[in-house]
């Protein structure tokens, strides 16, 4: 019986779709779920946080809070914390979120929606520009 010997362009290919195969293999998709906890034992870095909305309200207690719709860079990504500072009549809120050291994370953009406690005390009664990250924006009147 006479067998016939691999055709060079069709081995190419066979070799070509196994090493893909395989390298795909190595590959997660990692979801939202798969993200880290904020107990995790991992080094965290600051990482950017793209807000959309900002809201501010002031309970009965005269605590103000704002709330945060927008945007982690990726799946990895959780909300790391704010400062607040007043210059003038405004009143800046740098937001940022934290994401693993030397982790590979899908760069999709993840929606979140935060409530933060902002500590206004000391700051004198007046009305006043909330602005978040330099982008967005809302007022708020202190009495």
């Amino acid at each position: 019986m006479r067998t016939r010997p691999w055709n060079t362009p069709l081995k190419a290919t066979c070799i070509g779709l196994a090493v893909t195969a395989m390298l795909l293999a190595g590959c997660q998709n990692q979801t939202a779920n798969d993200a880290p906890d904020a107990a995790s034992e991992q080094d965290m870095e600051r990482d950017a946080l793209f807000v959309d909305r900002l809201t501010v309200t002031t309970d009965d207690a005269g605590e103000h809070q704002a709330t945060l719709v927008g945007h982690f860079p990726s799946v990895c990504s959780e909300m790391g914390g704010t400062e607040v500072s007043v210059e003038g009549d405004t009143i800046l809120i740098e937001a940022y979120s934290l994401k693993p050291v030397g982790v590979v994370c899908a760069q999709q953009l993840t929606p979140f929606e935060e409530t933060v406690a902002l500590d206004l005390s000391g700051v004198a009664p007046g009305t006043y520009t909330v602005v978040v990250n330099g982008g967005a924006t809302t007022s708020l009147t202190i009495e």
